[in-house]
C-alpha cells in the first residue's frame, strides 16, 4: 500500500516537468527564425551545374537554428547538367553556414547515349532573412568525377566556386 503514494508522487512530478519544459519551449518559440518562405528559385552561376543553372529548392526541415534542403536544377553548355544536391543550413538569423552533399548526372547532347554521374560537395555562406523574398549564396563546390570508378580513376577538380542569387516564395 505504501506504493501507491510513491507512484501518484511519481506522476505527479513526470507531469509538472512535463508541463514546465513545454512552456518553455513555447517561450523559446517567440525568438525562432525559421524560413517563412519554404521555396527558393535561383540562377548560379559556376556551380555544379556547369556555367549557369537554374534550379529550385525545397526546405525540408524548418527549425529555428538547423534546416535543411533539398535542390535540383538544370544547367545547359555543350552538355545538360542536372545537379540535385541535399543541403543542411546551420542558421544565426539572417546568416546560414551551409554543407551539402550531391550529384550531377551530365548528358551529352551529341551522343544522346553518353551520360555520366559526378558528385559534388557544398560548402559555403547563405544570406537569406527568415520573412525575406530574396537570397544570395556563395559557395566552394569540389566536384568528383565518378565516371571511371570501375577503373578506379577518380578525378576531382577542386576549384569550383558558386554564386547564386534566388527569389524565396
Amino acid at each position: 500500500m505504501a506504493r501507491k503514494p510513491l507512484a501518484a508522487v511519481n506522476i505527479f512530478l513526470l507531469l509538472s516537468i512535463l508541463f514546465l519544459n513545454t512552456e518553455g519551449i513555447s517561450q523559446e518559440n517567440k525568438t525562432r527564425s525559421p524560413f517563412n518562405k519554404m521555396n527558393v528559385i535561383d540562377l548560379e552561376l559556376l556551380g555544379p551545374g556547369g556555367v549557369y543553372s537554374i534550379n529550385y529548392e525545397r526546405v525540408l526541415i524548418n527549425g529555428d537554428k538547423n534546416k535543411s534542403t533539398i535542390r535540383a536544377g538544370i544547367g545547359v553548355i555543350t552538355e545538360i547538367y542536372f545537379p540535385v544536391f541535399y543541403n543542411h543550413l546551420f542558421s544565426f538569423n539572417k546568416h546560414h553556414f551551409e554543407l551539402g552533399i550531391g550529384t550531377v548526372l551530365i548528358w551529352d547532347v551529341p551522343d544522346v547515349y553518353d551520360m555520366y554521374v559526378m558528385g559534388g560537395l557544398n560548402i559555403g555562406y547563405r544570406f537569406q532573412k527568415p520573412d525575406g523574398k530574396f537570397m544570395f549564396k556563395a559557395s566552394y563546390t569540389p566536384i568528383i568525377d565518378l565516371s571511371y570508378i570501375e577503373y578506379q580513376d577518380v578525378q576531382i577538380y577542386p576549384i569550383w566556386i558558386g554564386v547564386t542569387f534566388g527569389r524565396c516564395f
